[in-house]
């Protein structure tokens, strides 16, 4: 019955019941988006002026979408030395996300924890002043957290990620960038029930011990040891222990060889494989990476010893969607044929490949309808 009103008959409504809203923005999109209207929540201008309402994590272009993890309620965008606790009790209630980046944490993290039990996805990458202990316990104790990134934050240690692995609910973690993180951090994430996704990219310190530690997460999707150079093939045996692994970033992995390749294609659902710069590996890598059914994107860039022969065993790929070979210099427009005959193709990079003539493109074009 409702639902039959014109939104501002809704509007109406609902301005005369304030307590409701939070219940209100969960029922479905339409009442969602009249709900957040910011006439209906009592802030102040000064507060608005720190707090950015929106319906979805749009503003925060390296998360995933709020609806991608079935999410309804407000996203707070704060900016430094912000103070949660300013807002008003029914707004915080609503909240279900909150962007960190570049606070003062050393402020604000003590208050997270009167955020509401709803505060699922936080943002405090970029937080150069956030040091382990007080903040991280802080940020765990969000009981609903499912996730957590911590990029760039370069005095974080792996107390942090002990801190983490006490959040049921936690399903992503991105550490890239943390410098001081060592397989200890791994270890600790690995006790998370329902953890998918992990992004280590540029912990230098990581071995092939972190991988043998996260090849116990039996709901693993996606993993980036991307600039981690002291792993090596072994890590990719580990990993195949995951049995949903769909995501694997190697790049600048330099040790990674062709068996690295061959050992993850045992994975049933590898979807995406990134081993550019992984100068050992040869044709063989790509060949073995062929025989996977889900595969849809790879990135073989400045893999110099790659050639033709690569493009000819990735074009059997009935799924492959991407291919990056930039700077393989060894290939010709036969690469560019190869891959003309795969059928979902929608991207292919090439730059960087000086034998590649008119003739690829009209390989490409041709055969695309463009």
């Amino acid at each position: 019955m409702l639902l039959s009103l014109p939104d501002y008959v809704i509007f109406i409504i609902i301005s005369t019941v304030p307590r409701t809203l939070p219940t209100v923005l969960a029922v479905c999109r339409r009442l969602h988006d009249i709900a957040l209207n910011r006439e209906l929540w009592p802030i102040s201008d000064a507060e608005i002026s720190d707090a950015e309402i929106s319906s979805s994590c749009n503003q925060l272009p390296q998360w995933p979408c709020m609806s991608s993890h079935g999410l309804r309620g407000i996203c707070l965008h704060l900016q430094r030395d912000f103070d949660p606790t300013a807002v008003s009790e029914r707004f915080r209630l609503a909240v279900v996300a909150a962007d960190l980046t570049f606070c003062n944490l050393s402020k604000v993290a003590p208050r997270l924890t009167q955020l509401p039990a709803l505060v699922a996805l936080l943002n405090v990458s970029s937080c150069d002043n956030l040091t382990t202990d007080k903040a991280a316990r802080a940020i765990a104790s969000c009981p609903a957290l499912t996730l957590v990134d911590f990029s760039k934050c370069h005095q974080l240690t792996n107390e942090a990620a002990r801190a983490l692995a006490a959040c049921p609910a936690l399903t992503s973690v991105n550490f890239s960038n943390c410098w001081n993180l060592t397989n200890e951090a791994a270890r600790a994430l690995a006790a998370c029930p329902a953890l998918t996704s992990v992004n280590f990219g540029c912990c230098w310190k990581l071995t092939n011990e972190a991988a043998r530690a996260l090849s116990n997460c039996s709901t693993l999707e996606s993993i980036d040891f991307s600039w981690c150079d002291e792993l090596t093939d072994q890590a990719a045996r580990t990993l195949t222990a995951c049995p949903a692994l769909a995501f694997v970033n190697f790049s600048c992995c330099d040790k990674m060889t062709d068996d690295a390749a061959r050992t993850l294609a045992a994975c049933p659902a590898l979807a995406s494989v990134d081993f550019g710069h992984c100068w050992n590996l040869t044709d063989e890598a790509a060949r073995a990476l062929a025989a996977c059914p889900a595969l849809s994107a790879v990135n073989f860039s400045g893999c110099a010893n790659l050639t033709d022969e690569a493009a000819r065993a990735l074009a059997a790929c009935p799924a492959l969607s991407a291919v990056n070979f930039s700077g393989c210099e060894n290939l010709t427009d036969e690469a560019a044929r190869a891959l003309a005959a795969c059928p979902a193709l929608t991207a292919v990079n090439f730059s960087g490949c000086e034998n590649l003539t008119d003739e690829a493109a009209r390989a490409l074009v041709n055969f695309r309808g463009c």
